[in-house]
């Protein structure tokens, strides 16, 4: 069954010629064996008995095809099944195609036509052998930069990188005024070199106006520090006592400080590229008088010749004779209601009291007489 033979049946032939069979098999078959006189030998489909002397007798048997396909790939990945791949005729045979980490398939040839880049293909109803290829490429992947406001980028900006490899090195450079603050995916050189990269970059770098602080420091003119001063620049006042000013950009500024029984302090100051701390020494104004708070000073004995006494309603902080001359012959830290000073040394003379209390300065003039 499955094929013919031809001729065939009982063949007479002429003691001597030659005698030539055909062996077909049918659509899906192929030869199994020859029987020649009872004795096997390898299949063919044509058989010559050559100077025919005697009888003989030929015999073919069929089986079904077995055809090859045969299954290879291209680094970066694998197809399965591999190899030389049996397949039975009229049946179907389905391989599959997996990429390596960091490869993609790129394309399938089949029989060296290309028939795309699906991740399976199928033979169906298989009637002949085939090749089948899988070609798998590394991926490549783009690394783009982006300088945001005020600020410019140096390097390729534009890279294109295999899996695995590294960029090259890309700056972020700010305009003068500003300065580098990070990249948008977080980091915070303004250098990078993206190594090991496994997927596509878009990042962008963040650029911020450069200030500074400036404080001040207020104090009188005998060292103490002055905590309720308020510190005017360039127009701004802020409220007592408080003495920093932030987020400067680079310049030149004015300055005042002013105070209740001071003299104002004015200055001039120039930022350039790092916080300031400024010094400020305020004198105090002998004529000033506050009206706001109610004389509640005693100083007695007045004349006086050994110890002044000094008595308030509040503590007082300070106590300062000042001479007619405007110098100050005498100054103490206090923290009472009540002190004496001893005036026994000073030269006779008119000199004026100086008491600062929690609720102001009050002055008085005092006579010193031996």
């Amino acid at each position: 069954e499955n094929g013919t033979i031809s001729p065939a049946g009982d063949v007479e032939v002429t003691h001597g010629d030659d005698q030539p069979f055909t062996i077909t098999p049918a659509d899906g078959y192929e030869v199994l064996e020859l029987i020649i006189d009872g004795n096997a030998i390898d299949p063919a489909e044509e058989y010559v008995f050559e100077n025919v002397s005697q009888n003989h007798s030929i015999h073919a048997e069929f089986t079904f095809t077995n055809h090859i396909i045969t299954a290879t790939s291209t680094e970066g990945g694998s197809v399965d099944p591999e190899g030389d791949v049996e397949v039975t005729h009229g049946t179907n045979q389905t391989f599959h195609f997996e990429a390596d980490t960091g490869y993609h398939l790129e394309d399938v040839l089949v029989d060296d036509v290309s028939v795309g880049s699906e991740t399976s293909f199928t033979f169906n109803n298989v009637t002949k052998s085939h090749t089948i290829h899988a070609i798998f490429s590394i991926n490549v992947y783009t690394l783009e930069y982006f300088a945001g406001e005020n600020g410019t980028l140096e390097g390729d900006t534009e890279q294109h990188v295999e899996h695995g490899e590294s960029g090259t090195p890309v700056e972020a450079i700010p305009d003068d005024g500003y300065h580098f603050v990070q990249w948008s995916d977080g980091l915070t050189d303004p250098v990078r070199v993206d190594t090991d990269v496994t997927d596509n970059l878009e990042v962008s770098a963040e650029f911020a106006l450069t200030t500074y602080d400036l404080t001040f420091e207020v104090m009188d003119e005998f060292g103490e520090p002055i905590h309720d001063a308020q510190i005017t620049l360039n127009g701004h006042t802020q409220a007592a006592g408080d003495y920093l000013f932030e987020d400067l950009v680079p310049g030149m500024y004015d300055f005042m400080a002013s105070h209740a029984g001071y003299f104002d302090v004015e200055g001039g100051i120039e930022i350039v590229d790092e916080d300031l701390t400024v010094m400020i020494e305020m004198m105090t104004d002998d004529t000033y008088v506050d009206e706001t708070v109610p004389a509640e000073i005693k100083a007695f004995p007045n004349p006086a010749n050994d110890l002044l006494t000094v008595e308030a309603g509040s503590k007082i902080s300070q106590v300062r004779l000042v001479d007619m001359t405007g110098k100050v012959v005498f100054a103490a830290s206090v923290d009472d209601y009540r002190v004496e000073v001893n005036v026994s040394s000073f030269d006779p003379g008119i000199y004026i009291l100086q008491v600062v209390k929690e609720r102001g300065v009050e002055t008085r003039q005092i006579q010193v007489r031996n």
